[in-house]
């Protein structure tokens, strides 16, 4: 090989090197420029958030922690200084509470709902009239649960609740009492609209609960102010109120707030 065959191998090596060297940094400095967001939010969103958590990151180059749980516990969490950044809850007053505090900013209603009682499939319970005759009924736990807190203001508003609440079951969260009616454990609960849909024919819709028997039912979002990731939190909010999201939820059976 002649003097400048070798000199012309060993300047390509050297470059071919440098470029190697040069994609490696800037693909560590892209990891580490990457972040992930931790999302608190309502076990009745699970299905539909983690169906749009892919979209999202694709798009954003933002990578998403979920965590779903009862609204309250994940207040408390946040209370005791979680690293959540973003909350998604059923409750109106657990997001005052925490606004309040001082606790969480940005706050705004991402989504409604409805109060419907589903059975167990093959069950004879025909209306909310006929729950005297079932012997469990599955509710969520009213002081954390707030599809609980619903249930209980729609019975006491109906009459029926002294009547029933020796029936009562209680549940950590709504998906547990989507699953307790689904296996049979309890004849009927009351759930929200969303995971009547979510259950894909695992229960059966008794009938929509009357809304004027129990407050508004919404799940607003908000930034928790300890976050170190509020920009990026703030994107997700923003994403999750865009069409893309919306036709998501709206498949799973919420109401989209305007």
């Amino acid at each position: 090989m002649s003097e400048m065959k070798k000199f012309m191998v060993l300047f390509l090596s050297i470059a071919l090197l440098f470029v190697a060297t040069g994609c490696n940094q800037e693909t560590k400095e892209n990891e580490k420029e990457r972040v992930t967001i931790l999302v608190g939010a309502a076990a009745g969103t699970s299905d539909a958030i983690t169906e749009i958590e892919p979209l999202f990151e694709k798009v954003s180059g933002i990578d998403v922690d979920l965590q779903f749980s009862a609204s309250g516990p994940i207040k408390e969490q946040i209370k005791s200084g979680a690293g959540i950044d973003v909350y998604i809850t059923a409750s109106m007053k657990d997001m005052k509470e925490l606004v309040d505090l001082d606790l969480v900013v940005d706050d705004e209603v991402l989504l409604t709902n409805e109060l419907i009682l589903a059975k167990t499939k093959g069950s004879d319970v025909k209306s909310i009239n006929d729950l005297k005759g079932v012997k469990f009924i599955a509710v969520g736990e009213p002081s954390s649960v707030p599809v609980g807190k619903y249930t209980t203001e729609a019975l006491t508003s109906l009459g029926l609740f002294d009547a029933l609440k020796g029936k009562f079951t209680f549940a950590k969260d709504v998906t547990q009492v989507l699953n307790w009616v689904e296996s049979g454990n309890a004849e009927v609960g009351f759930v929200y609209y969303s995971d009547f849909v979510r259950s894909a024919g695992g229960v059966d819709l008794v009938e929509r609960v009357d809304q004027s028997a129990y407050s508004k039912i919404l799940f607003p979002m908000g930034v928790v102010k300890a976050s170190q990731y509020q920009d990026e939190a703030k994107v997700f909010m923003e994403f999750l109120k865009g069409d893309e999201a919306k036709a998501i939820f709206e498949k799973y059976g919420f109401g989209v707030a305007d």
